[in-house]
């Protein structure tokens, strides 16, 4: 009992702070976002959003004060850092969740000298162990009639080093990895979105089930932060997430 008073004590002007600052980030957020007017047309949902704001802040502060030995500033950083993007992660999550997973085998739909991408694949890795070169051209569905192709020579890095701790890069579902490296190839090209290529990534995790769901979702969200991050969306003026 007198460890969670002490905590309050200790911690209330902290947490008051924290929220002003968790709030007036998810602020900033939603103007860059959806605009000075649109926020002022919700002028009453808008109070609700920037409490959450506030919490989550004050609660990734204590959570990383508790768990983690790095400097207060650090923490702070985090908790800001946190509460800008949640309502990004919120949307992401509920766009994850709606993904409906393709119900098409994938070993009928063939097409003539090259693999299914359900079959094993040969790569050769590079000599200092950060890539792979595709050996054999495989091809991968997005529904019954439109496919790519991933040739034979594509060099790919595997999942990125922000996704280690989730999965090694390497791991399982690695043709996923490539697929996911390739179709950011083609939206570089303009040719689809940098929100497509990860949608489609997402939709062969859930295919294959190369991971349990919550892993799956948690890899789609870092990886969808990190492009609103980079603002590769913004690039090409993506609107889908």
């Amino acid at each position: 009992m007198d460890f969670i008073i002490d905590f309050f004590i200790n911690y209330s002007y902290t947490m008051i702070y924290l929220s002003i600052f968790g709030a007036f980030a998810t602020l900033v957020n939603l103007i860059l976002a959806k605009g000075l007017g649109s926020v002022i047309k919700n002028i009453f949902l808008a109070p609700f959003v920037l409490m959450g704001g506030g919490f989550i802040c004050a609660f990734v502060y204590a959570l990383c004060d508790w768990v983690l030995s790095i400097p207060m500033v650090l923490e702070i950083a985090i908790s800001i850092v946190c509460a800008y993007y949640y309502l990004d992660v919120i949307k992401i999550l509920k766009n994850a969740l709606n993904t409906k997973i393709p119900t098409f085998n994938q070993n009928k739909q063939t097409l003539y000298g090259l693999f299914p991408f359900t079959d094993e694949i040969t790569c050769k890795i590079s000599n200092d162990g950060k890539t792979y070169t595709l050996q054999t051209p495989i091809y991968y569905y997005f529904n019954q009639k439109e496919y790519v192709i991933i040739p034979k020579g594509f060099v790919s890095d595997g999942y990125s080093n922000a996704l280690s701790f989730l999965t090694p890069q390497y791991g399982a579902g690695l043709k996923c990895a490539i697929l996911h490296d390739f179709l950011y190839e083609r939206a570089k090209e303009g040719k689809i979105t940098y929100a497509q290529a990860d949608k489609f990534f997402l939709n062969a995790m859930l295919e294959f089930k190369i991971f349990n769901k919550p892993k799956i979702y948690a890899i789609y969200i870092l990886t969808r932060l990190s492009a609103k991050v980079q603002r590769l969306d913004k690039d090409l003026h993506a609107k889908n997430d």
